[in-house]
């Protein structure tokens, strides 16, 4: 992290707008950033499997991922990185961080 990057609040992680999904082994899409106040540097994703058993009331564990992005404010961008495979064709995905700075 850099000298002034920081989680960025709930409120400014709400203003992202991702569309990503899974194709040869990459996860990949484009996001908005949709804050005029912060520059994006990087979200963290979490990837779960699909749970074998859908009745099953444990949910399956996933794996956080962090991609790195330099994002300036009210743009769009892609993102992109390879998983991990296991031969799974699709997992459940959500972006539970993101990370930036105060746009100067």
């Amino acid at each position: 992290m850099g000298s002034n990057e920081l989680d960025l609040p709930s409120e400014a992680l709400n203003k992202l707008v991702v569309n990503a999904g899974f194709g040869w082994g990459i996860f990949s899409g484009t996001v908005y950033n949709g804050n005029k106040d912060y520059v994006l540097t990087g979200v963290t994703v979490l990837l779960t499997p699909p749970a074998n058993n859908k009745s099953d009331q444990t949910p399956a564990s996933g794996t956080e991922y962090d991609i790195a992005l330099a994002l300036e404010p009210l743009a769009k961008g892609s993102l992109s990185m390879p998983v991990p495979s296991d031969n799974t064709l699709e997992y459940a995905w959500k972006i539970t961080k993101a990370r930036g700075y105060k746009a100067r």
